[in-house]
């Protein structure tokens, strides 16, 4: 049996771009996690995610590594999606 390795997970999201929860806040809903884990704006990574399931296995990840939070954005990018975000600076 084949097992996810951690390549696997961390390449699961579609796009990625440095935290701004908390300046659009309204557009978001907290799925697992708490507000208070959500990194500060710039200091942070979201991840975006084509299926519930893909968000609950990266946010699993992720939380044992850093401070994490999966978000339902319900904006519609063309359609509302789940949304990890961790507390590591994008691009590091």
């Amino acid at each position: 049996m084949e097992y996810l390795t951690d390549a696997d997970i961390m390449n699961l999201d579609h796009s990625s771009q440095a935290s701004f929860y908390h300046d659009q806040k309204e557009r978001f809903e907290i799925v697992k996690g708490s507000d208070q884990d959500a990194a500060k704006d710039g200091e942070g990574t979201m991840m975006w995610y084509a299926t519930q399931l893909e968000g609950l296995i990266a946010f699993n990840f992720y939380a044992t590594k850093y401070k994490a939070v999966l978000l339902w954005d319900m904006a519609e990018n063309p359609e509302p999606q789940h949304c990890v975000i961790i507390d590591r600076k994008f691009g590091v």
